[in-house]
């Protein structure tokens, strides 16, 4: 179904609209409601609707204005003229700012039904077309964390910026999440389905905080997530977003949150760096949120710390197994600290 906010500043023709126009059979559920169109625009920018049906006549902003300011910050919201004022002026200025229907009151139950089916139609496009530059964005992200020529990387970045209609110069932030493979074993889904539900989880959760986010799909289970760095979480809201997925997925995902931010021909240093930060899985453990102070600093040896094989063996033989169990997870958080390296703790005892 879509969505659709509807703003009228005469209450009864709001009610009226919201009330007695059969929306859900139509394929719409009302999204929200607003009396004028500067109440109706804070609205509008937190929840995002697919159709904006407006008076044009109303106190504080009109509905002419509000379209304007709609069609200049969103590309994919659809917004509908509703008037008593049969004048071409009006319809002049409708189309001028992209409106995409008119309706006049008092309202046809017909009008109604043809005009929203045209919108229907159109946000059906704009879905289309959206879906398509995602993934052309996606596109040339991916390419952008490989490419270290310099000319070539360039060439990419003006790309993305004529997408997106943002400067070269923006810069860009990155945070890597990746199905832990282990913890994936024995699952009925599949990898990519467990990708998939990932994905949709993530897009949510950035929706729903209202910050835009483009998301690369790399090797199988890791997901790159890029965003403006003006614009990207802070710690604590990482750790939320690491809570929720804990709660909501059925497998683990350890995410690798990245500290710095570059231009767009830069975007391989944000890979590099956040690959990086993933391998501190082995240290830090499965299904959290990883940052790239942990990495920073970090005190690494080849050496194995000495283990008293005997008498961890006596407690086994005691069967004093709590006592074995603490003193080998001491010993294991031991290596941890030290980052012992990985090759050191497979070939060591």
């Amino acid at each position: 179904m879509y969505s659709i906010f509807l703003v009228d500043d005469e209450e009864l023709g709001l009610e009226m609209m919201r009330d007695y126009i059969r929306w859900e059979e139509m394929g719409i559920y009302i999204m929200g409601t607003a009396s004028n169109g500067r109440e109706a625009l804070e609205k509008i920018e937190a929840t995002q609707p697919d159709i904006v049906l407006t008076d044009v006549q109303m106190p504080i902003m009109n509905g002419i204005d509000l379209a304007r300011k709609i069609h200049e910050s969103y590309d994919s919201i659809q917004v509908m003229f509703l008037t008593g004022h049969d004048e071409f002026q009006y319809v002049k200025s409708a189309i001028n700012v992209g409106a995409v229907g008119y309706m006049l009151k008092p309202l046809d139950l017909n009008e109604i039904e043809s005009v929203v089916s045209k919108v229907k139609q159109r946000c059906d496009e704009v879905g289309i077309k959206n879906r398509s530059m995602e993934a052309a964005k996606a596109n040339i992200l991916k390419e952008l964390s490989y490419e270290k020529n310099e000319d070539r990387a360039m060439d990419l970045a003006f790309s993305f910026s004529r997408l997106t209609r943002q400067p070269e110069t923006t810069r860009y932030a990155m945070a890597l999440f990746s199905i832990d493979p282990k913890e994936a074993e024995g699952e009925q889904q599949s990898l990519e389905e467990c990708t998939g539900r990932l994905v949709s989880f993530l897009d949510h959760f950035f929706k729903a905080k209202n910050l835009k986010a483009i998301f690369v799909d790399y090797k199988e289970g890791e997901t790159g997530v890029f965003m403006e760095a003006a614009q990207q979480p802070g710690h604590y809201a990482w750790e939320d977003l690491a809570e929720a997925i804990r709660s909501a997925l059925d497998f683990t995902v350890t995410a690798a949150v990245g500290g710095q931010e570059t231009a767009l021909s830069h975007i391989h240093c944000l890979y590099e760096e956040t690959r990086t930060i993933l391998n501190e899985r082995f240290y830090e453990g499965t299904g959290t949120i990883i940052h790239a102070g942990t990495v920073s600093n970090q005190f690494y040896t080849e050496h194995m710390p000495p283990f008293d094989q005997k008498e961890w063996f006596d407690s086994i033989n005691r069967l004093d197994f709590e006592w074995a169990a603490q003193k080998l997870h001491g010993y294991i958080e031991g290596l941890a600290t030290l980052r012992v390296k990985k090759k050191s703790s497979a070939t060591g005892r």
